[in-house]
């Protein structure tokens, strides 16, 4: 699950201060201005419940997610995680292993061998969490699932089912419905609001490295910059122009009346790094933007080239880790999503299929990408199809993956790209 996989395991680690006794109450700065959530969350993890935390991107679904395994492990219950991926052969394959772990429930899993196995289970994109000092077989479990979203009709029916077994509680990220999840019994969905001004003074506060008063201007100016946006919040105070602009209404009695509508900070330095760009680096960013988390880099590198991503790690946009490439925040990529004209968005999406095609993605993948691209040429269409069709007897993909590929085939047909 590349990038989205390697978050899930990182977000369900255990905390070491609510394995030694913790609980809601001990983490206080788990989600700023949002500690009411906690009681909430606790109560679905300890009831075996089905909690549904809802919201925009950006607002900070996947923080509120990550308290999650802590207070889990406060009380031994015990942490299963997993992130939905658009570029999976199919969305149960996400579940595969999430769900086989469950229904075997699994034998003592010891301090010795802990490592070991989140080590194997990370490789399906899953993260075992064992409670101090092990967990019998017969634990209660939470399932926590991140953009819930985007899985489709059968793996959403899947969750659904796991749910309803003793024992079980399941707590899902998404920015939209989950309708299998919310609309079973006793389901609870949270829809997450913005940060108010005293938790922006919070954050802000944490990462200046010193107390910034609620109803100061510069809490008001990166109110107004970030409007309440964790992600956004995050952005512009690890921006340096961004940081700049921020600090000069300090001093200002009013943020609303400085020369730059505080609203546009972000666009203004983001779009500046843009238009100094080439047009190769152009079109790496916007490719990448249209791609979003979780990209392959194989299918990156095919699209683009080699070394395409320098210019953006060098400018500060980009991130090059271990699970690939990507932008150091979303809300950066999505400002730069916006920038690409319609007519240039299509093309690119285009090139996304061929290479995905090419470089030997799921064929489900080349089904979504030419969908979002338009209408597509008759050999491209039937190359995917021929492609699909081997995979489907191969691997048995679920309906909702067929109806995809007969949607491409539906498409309006242009003449063959040049390639």
């Amino acid at each position: 699950m590349s990038e989205q996989h390697a978050a899930a395991s990182a977000r369900a680690t255990p905390s070491t201060t609510a394995g030694a006794g913790g609980s809601a109450a001990s983490l206080p700065s788990a989600l700023p201005g949002r500690t009411h959530l906690l009681p909430e969350i606790a109560d679905a993890v300890h009831t075996a419940g089905v909690l549904v935390l809802r919201g925009r991107p950006g607002i900070g679904v996947s923080a509120a997610l990550a308290t999650v395994a802590p207070l889990a492990a406060a009380t031994g219950v015990r942490c299963l995680a997993a992130a939905a991926d658009r570029w999976a052969a199919d969305d149960v394959s996400v579940l595969d292993t999430l769900l086989g772990d469950l229904d075997g429930r699994p034998a003592l899993v010891r301090p010795a061998d802990a490592d070991e196995v989140s080590r194997r289970l990370a490789g399906r994109g899953v993260c075992a969490l064992p409670g101090p000092g092990g967990i019998a077989p017969d634990s209660p479990v939470v399932l926590v699932v991140d953009d819930a979203h985007l899985l489709g009709p059968t793996a959403q029916s899947l969750l659904a089912v796991a749910a309803r077994e003793p024992g079980v509680a399941v707590v899902v990220g998404a920015h939209g419905a989950v309708p299998a999840l919310e609309d079973l019994p006793g389901a609870r969905v949270l829809d997450l609001p913005g940060l108010d001004r005293a938790a922006v003074a919070e954050v802000v506060s944490r990462a200046l490295g010193e107390q910034v008063e609620p109803g100061s201007s510069l809490a008001a100016g990166y109110a107004r910059a970030s409007g309440g946006e964790p992600g956004r919040l995050t952005a512009v105070l690890d921006l340096p122009d961004a940081r700049a602009a921020l600090d000069l209404v300090r001093w200002a009695p009013d943020p609303s009346q400085t020369a730059i509508r505080l609203e546009d900070v972000l666009p203004v330095v983001v779009g500046g790094v843009v238009a100094g760009a080439g047009d190769r680096d152009l079109d790496a960013w916007a490719v990448l933007a249209l791609a979003g988390a979780g990209a392959p880099r194989g299918l990156l590198d095919h699209a683009l080239g080699a070394g395409w991503q320098s210019a953006g790690v060098a400018a500060g946009l980009l991130r090059e880790g271990p699970e690939g490439v990507a932008y150091r925040h979303d809300a950066v990529r999505r400002l730069v999503e916006q920038t690409v004209p319609p007519a240039v968005r299509a093309g690119l999406l285009h090139r996304l299929a061929v290479a995905a095609l090419e470089s030997g993605c799921p064929p489900r993948v080349s089904a979504r990408l030419l969908l979002a691209a338009g209408p597509v040429d008759v050999e491209l269409a039937v190359r995917t199809a021929e492609d699909a069709a081997a995979h489907l007897r191969d691997a048995g993909e679920r309906a909702e993956a067929r109806a995809l590929l007969t949607r491409v085939l539906e498409l309006p047909v242009t003449e063959p790209a040049a390639r």
